[in-house]
């Protein structure tokens, strides 16, 4: 077991709270400059082409990998959940079905169109995998999903039918 001095302690509190500002600060501008890196490397990759020559232009320029850090953070309140428990979570709270953009918006911190993409595809990912194990539903419309908690409307409707004998 380690001792420390509470002055100790208090140094190392700060020199964490030092390094963990300076790592969100450049966490956010490598997300910043994401974007930019992205459009430079697809330029360099068109001026590449065209200086091949013409015999070279049905060639496609191949796509650059995903910047450092494009995956988006969570919010705050999501960050200790899987995906698929955020997603439980924030479509239990609405109570209708949702589109995967808004579940996306709702769980990330969304700086730029490469970090939305990045995390859909992998919110995606997961709702379809809930899907299967049962915890999310299909709902009308691409892309959308419900709790599987709640009823299909269309369900709940012939339900009601045959228990009322086929009267509304």
């Amino acid at each position: 077991m380690i001792t420390v001095s509470p002055e100790q302690a208090l140094a190392l509190r700060q020199l964490y709270q030092q390094y963990e500002a300076e790592y969100e600060t450049t966490l956010k501008r490598l997300n910043e400059l994401a974007p930019v890196m992205t459009n430079l490397r697809g330029l360099i990759g068109a001026f590449d082409s065209e200086a091949a020559g013409a015999s070279h232009r049905e060639e496609r320029t191949p796509q650059p990998p995903p910047p450092v850090g494009a995956m988006p953070m969570r919010k705050p309140q999501y960050r200790a959940m899987t995906v698929i428990e955020a997603a439980q979570q924030i479509l239990d709270q609405k109570g209708t079905p949702m589109h995967a953009d808004e579940i996306v918006r709702a769980i990330y911190e969304i700086r730029s169109p490469q970090g939305f993409t990045a995390a859909k595809r992998s919110v995606v990912s997961e709702l379809i995998r809930g899907t299967k194990r049962g915890v999310f539903r299909r709902a009308r419309g691409a892309n959308r999903f419900a709790s599987a908690r709640e009823e299909d409307p269309q369900r709940r409707l012939t339900r009601e039918l045959s228990a009322n004998g086929g009267r509304a």
